[in-house]
């Protein structure tokens, strides 16, 4: 069993600070693109020193989770602030004008040390952007997975192993019941394909993922990252690989670690991580490092249970 982060993370006191002085024109580029790369190897080793695997750059140079789309795909653009579901942040949703295609440039917002790269999931990319092209949803997920692909073969011409989908919306519809078999069977399918190129999992938030997990795996979709924080742990039985969200992103409160070891210890499924429930961007950079380290010590306590 191992660490890992699933999303994009806070800041460090002195990049917030540095990126405000660059608003501002106090400082030059060159003096904030070091805090940049300071604070993203900051990041880098703190996973390390903590023993965390699938290394990721914490997203540093990503403004959300879309925005480095509308610079690296053909036919969208990244237009009006919108906010991220029940969150106090926002992104720029995506308009799609044209057919979408790959033109390059990904690897610019990916560091040197990173080992995992993390994208809208199909279903998500499709969901939360503005379509003026497509007349069919599935041709707009088809051609968006076209490009994921064409990213992932350069991710794994530069050295990096690991693909994480995040589909807070798979989670979000599927309550809703507004998801249908055709989309999941192309989310499946999209997925498997993926997985041939990259190690790739799926990590579903936002919401109580029982009945997704359930459908995910029954397609063959896996590893499977869970939102313990909104998820029952009993209503969680299934065969696929899972990596369990287990502190609170959007909450201060620190985890106890026996705690999270005795809940993880009655989830039927073969537990292969564990994670933060979503992105660590919802709190201040020590919190976040703190819920990091808890990781850590949920992982001791079942080693040594």
């Amino acid at each position: 069993m191992f660490a890992t982060l699933v999303g994009i993370h806070p800041r460090t006191e002195e990049l917030v600070r540095a990126s405000r002085e660059f608003d501002r024109g106090r400082i030059s580029r060159e003096k904030y693109e070091v805090e940049v790369e300071n604070c993203i190897n900051r990041i880098i080793e703190e996973q390390k020193k903590l023993g965390f695997r699938q290394i990721t750059d914490g997203m540093i140079k990503w403004d959300d989770i879309f925005r480095p789309f509308s610079k690296v795909l053909n036919g969208v653009t990244a237009e009006s602030l919108t906010r991220f579901f029940d969150n106090n942040t926002f992104y720029r949703k995506i308009e799609i004008r044209e057919k979408i295609e790959y033109r390059g440039g990904f690897l610019s917002y990916m560091s040197r040390g990173s080992e995992k790269a993390i994208v809208p999931g199909l279903y998500t990319f499709a969901d939360l952007s503005h379509n003026e092209y497509y007349k069919d949803k599935l041709d707009l997920m088809w051609d968006y997975f076209e490009a994921l692909k064409a990213i992932s073969l350069e991710l794994r011409e530069n050295g990096i192993s690991f693909l994480q989908l995040n589909e807070p919306s798979i989670v979000y519809r599927y309550k809703r019941r507004e998801i249908s078999k055709d989309e999941i069977k192309l989310i499946a399918s999209c997925f498997r394909e993926l997985r041939k190129i990259l190690s790739t999992s799926i990590h579903l938030y936002f919401g109580d993922c029982s009945k997704a997990v359930n459908f995910l795996a029954e397609e063959d979709v896996e590893p499977i990252g869970i939102d313990m924080m909104e998820t029952e742990p009993e209503s969680i039985d299934v065969s696929a690989k899972l990596i369990l969200g287990v502190v609170d992103s959007r909450n201060t409160f620190m985890e106890d670690p026996n705690q999270i070891a005795d809940m993880i210890r009655g989830i039927h499924g073969e537990i292969v991580g564990i994670s933060p429930n979503c992105d660590l961007e919802f709190l201040p950079y020590e919190q976040a490092r703190r819920k990091m380290e808890i990781l850590k010590e949920v992982l001791e306590v079942l080693k040594c249970s």
